[in-house]
Order: C-alpha cells, then structure tokens, then sequence
C-alpha cells in the first residue's frame, strides 16, 4: 500500500483495473470508472488488462516530473 501527500482522482479509459484501498474492500473498475484517494490513504491498483488511465494530483507529484 502506498500513501502520498496528495489528493488523487483517476479516470479508467480503457481495460480493467481492481483499486485496492486500505480499510475497504476492492473495487473492480472498467473504462468510465473513476475513484477518489484522500491524502496519506495507503492504496495500489492490480490490473487485469492493458490498461489506459488519466491520473490528477493537487498539489501536483514532484516524484513524477522529469
């Protein structure tokens, strides 16, 4: 499981994706799905197809800038 210092809203373009948040239960998404992680929620994603995804971080990631 992984926390950031960031809000997370995720959008599933195309394949097949599981999100596994700490506390929950996982939850199957396919493309149109979308979630919502609050800051410092430990989390990760298994995916079951090739998978096309639209990540939004504010404040925005400086570990996934070039």
């Amino acid at each position: 499981l992984k926390p950031a210092d960031s809000y997370n809203v995720t959008t599933l373009i195309s394949g097949e994706i599981d999100v596994v948040m700490e506390g929950r239960e996982p939850v199957r998404l396919t493309a149109g799905g979308s979630y919502y992680v609050a800051p410092n929620l430990p989390h990760y994603v298994v995916t079951h197809a090739p998978t096309v995804l639209v990540d939004c971080f504010t404040p925005r990631r400086e570990d996934f800038l070039p």
